[in-house]
């Protein structure tokens, strides 16, 4: 939330709901309007910069830029970033006990996030936003853990629950047991994996028609040229 500026309302509400404390919340609301303080890890590194190099400060700062704006410029670029280029290791893989490192229960004590997850659907239905809700990827290793699947169960209908008779709300239904090859350690994607779920989820937003508009552009028969 560091570079959200909220209302007066806002950080009110997020006080009530137990999700900030008042302290918190005076913070968020005051932080985000100062840009020293809204703003410090930029200002921290910009002077970093200027102490290395005083003469060449500013400009050694736009040069570093210049990829990461090309980056985000570059629509071939556009889908899901990965976590790196690494690929999981097998020693990871061993020593990670899927079967009995997770347990139900820690949403115990936190009903103030079902309550936000709740509105947020509502707010979605409210403006006809589509939301599509699916699981992550997660390593090969999980499809014969029995007990991650009674967990991952439970928080599924836990979720479809808070989204019963919205229509504006889609789960999919996929294999998300992913090989080793896509996977960056055990809860990311690698760039490769990166990919595959970008392709993915431009198929999850056509099947629901998020973008109406996009989709009569795309199919308007082309006008015949004299």
């Amino acid at each position: 939330m560091a570079y959200y500026t909220p209302s007066f309302e806002q950080a009110v509400e997020l006080k009530k709901s137990g999700l900030l404390t008042t302290a918190d919340a005076a913070d968020w609301y005051i932080r985000t309007r100062i840009p020293a303080m809204r703003y410090n890890k930029a200002f921290s590194g910009m002077i970093d910069t200027f102490a290395v190099d005083p003469a060449h400060g500013l400009t050694r700062n736009y040069t570093n830029l210049i990829p990461v704006i090309a980056q985000l410029n570059d629509i071939g670029l556009r889908g899901y970033f990965s976590a790196s280029g690494k690929t999981v290791k097998l020693s990871e893989l061993n020593k990670w006990d899927c079967e009995t490192e997770y347990h139900i229960g820690i949403e115990n004590g936190y009903s103030e996030y079902r309550t936000y997850f709740k509105k947020f659907f509502d707010l979605a239905a409210s403006h006809k936003i589509p939301i599509i809700v699916y699981s992550s990827p997660w390593p090969e290793k999980a499809r014969n853990c029995k007990n991650f699947h009674i967990i991952m169960d439970f928080y599924d209908h836990m979720i479809k629950d808070l989204a019963a008779g919205n229509p504006y709300i889609h789960f999919v239904d996929y294999d998300y047991f992913w090989p080793n090859e896509y996977m960056a350690d055990l809860f990311h994607l690698n760039q490769k994996g990166a990919d595959k779920i970008s392709k993915l989820a431009v198929g999850w937003v056509r099947s629901v028609h998020a973008f109406p508009e996009l989709e009569a552009a795309h199919n308007k028969p082309a006008r015949a040229t004299p």
